[in-house]
């Protein structure tokens, strides 16, 4: 009876080290009427990943900008030409993530207009 406490005990702490160990993903996402968005951050590596995909109808794209914000975030460029289907995929490195319930907004431009999107956990 007392080894299969032993183990019991030493399994228990095992799982809980693993727990603690592993790496965290957190993940906001945010959709206007031409834009769809989403922002990966991986506790582990500090890693952002960025992803704005058009949604619309247009053909093609011009003068595109985007300009992420947040607490600890901030992320911006901009794209002269494409054609469509478009989308922006792109890596970055953040010391810090954004807490939950916290919003990152994101700013597109395109084809002389503007939306604003905020993207939610």
């Amino acid at each position: 009876m007392m080894r299969k406490n032993k183990f019991t005990s030493m399994f228990i702490i095992i799982i809980c080290l693993f727990i603690l160990s592993g790496c965290s993903h957190y993940k906001w996402k945010g959709q206007s009427s031409h834009w769809s968005s989403s922002l990966t951050y991986t506790s582990e590596n500090k890693q952002m990943n960025f992803r704005i995909k058009y949604i619309g109808n247009e053909k093609n794209i011009s003068k595109f900008s985007y300009v992420f914000s947040g607490n600890k975030i901030s992320a911006s460029g901009s794209v002269d030409k494409q054609t469509t289907p478009f989308a922006v995929n792109f890596i970055g490195i953040s010391e810090g993530y954004e807490h939950e319930g916290d919003k990152v907004k994101l700013i597109v431009k395109w084809n002389g207009m503007e939306e604003e999107i905020e993207l939610n956990r």
